[in-house]
């Protein structure tokens, strides 16, 4: 019988603990995080854009679920380790800086209200698979939508 991990902290504890099995979801699901200080960590947009939430959903995940998550390796970087962070962000690879770069375009013009929450997927998308800059047809669609309100 399958194992409901939603509802056993044992059994989610027993996949966290195996590495072999983290490594095999890591590559099964296709989500890339950042290699730093011998972890492997993700930027809050790439769980939300994984998940098709919001990045303020993922917060309040966070915060009801705090305890259970650091026991698992959940830190939120400040200080010193943020700056090493980007440092180690910008190092590798010209993907993960564009990454950055671009989320912090898309956010501002979803906080002005000219991209929805499927076209956001949709961006999302495109940068963490690294086919942003291949993709004409979502240039254009974001293009459109930054000067609707010019």
């Amino acid at each position: 019988m399958a194992k409901d991990l939603t509802v056993s902290n044992i059994d989610r504890q027993n996949i966290l603990n195996n590495p072999y099995a983290v490594a095999e979801i890591q590559k099964s699901i296709g989500l890339k995080g950042i290699e730093f200080n011998g972890k492997v960590v993700l930027l809050k947009e790439q769980v939300a854009a994984f998940f098709e939430v919001t990045p303020r959903t993922i917060d309040n995940y966070l915060s009801k679920y705090e305890p259970e998550l650091k026991e698992n390796g959940y830190e939120v970087l400040r200080g010193n380790s943020l700056k090493e962070f980007k440092l180690t962000f910008e190092e590798q690879g010209d993907s993960e800086t564009d990454f950055m770069r671009e989320m912090e375009n898309i956010s501002y013009h979803l906080a002005a209200g000219k991209i929805d929450k499927e076209f956001l997927r949709d961006l999302i998308e495109a940068v963490i698979n690294e086919s942003y800059d291949e993709n004409e047809e979502l240039k254009l669609r974001l293009l459109n939508a930054i000067q609707e309100e010019l």
